[in-house]
């Protein structure tokens, strides 16, 4: 009898941890780091290219903004 609780308690302890690793791998795929955001070495990396022209660009525009100001200001005093 105190066998086969035994064998019963055992075999219910492996089906519970199964059951928690279960649970924690599905959490981990749900809410961990995405696969897409994982960047390969071979793979050309499309939207980092186009976010470093567009940065660029920003500073660029920027750049002159401040130069026309710098120039009308320079005129407005003459």
């Amino acid at each position: 009898m105190i066998n086969e609780k035994d064998k019963k308690i055992e075999a219910l302890t492996e089906q519970l941890n199964w059951y928690s690793q279960q649970i924690k791998l599905q959490q981990k795929k749900l809410f961990g780091s995405s696969s897409e955001k994982t960047v390969l070495p071979d793979q050309i990396s499309l939207f980092d290219e186009i976010e470093l022209e567009s940065t660029q660009s920003s500073r660029n525009r920027n750049l002159k903004k401040s130069h026309t100001e710098e120039k009308e200001k320079a005129d407005r005093e003459e």
